[in-house]
């Protein structure tokens, strides 16, 4: 008996599951990361981007339960102090974190000279904020990754 009311439960909640909305996922490159890209992910991680700060890669996944972004930019290397200055880039840690992984050739973290990671629990600990930051071919590269729980 217990059986059938688990069985007809999940039943009766499968179609609650169309009612859920998922956003689009949005990947960007080059010059489409501008500075409305880069201000919309200074909304969302609450880092304070330096001028000058160019964007390179942009991925933002909104079709899942937890939404995720993942960012990549050049910051002018004499902006660097003035980046470091934001709230995430006080708890260095020792490696990236896990969670800072993406299926992308473009998210090459490991590839960074002298790299330096960070991260965060932000928003009352409901999303995390992890940033690495290190030389690729002479520039200075950041490479941010945040997503919701």
């Amino acid at each position: 008996m217990k059986h059938i009311f688990q069985t007809l439960f999940v039943i009766l909640l499968l179609p609650l599951a169309g009612c859920l909305e998922f956003g689009d996922d949005i990947e960007l490159e080059g010059e489409q990361v501008d500075t409305s890209v880069i201000a919309e992910a200074e909304r969302i991680t609450g880092i304070d981007f330096p001028e000058g700060t160019e964007g390179l890669n942009y991925f933002f996944l909104g079709s899942g339960i937890d939404d995720a972004l993942w960012l990549k930019v050049i910051i002018p290397e004499d902006k660097k102090a003035e980046l470091l200055q934001n709230q995430v880039f006080e708890h260095e840690v020792n490696q990236p974190n896990h969670n800072m992984t993406l299926d992308k050739s473009w998210w090459s973290i490991k590839t960074l000279d002298a790299s330096t990671s960070y991260s965060i629990e932000i928003n009352n600990g409901t999303d995390f904020l992890g940033c690495t930051i290190g030389t690729e071919r002479g520039k200075l590269i950041v490479y941010i990754h945040w997503f919701s729980t």
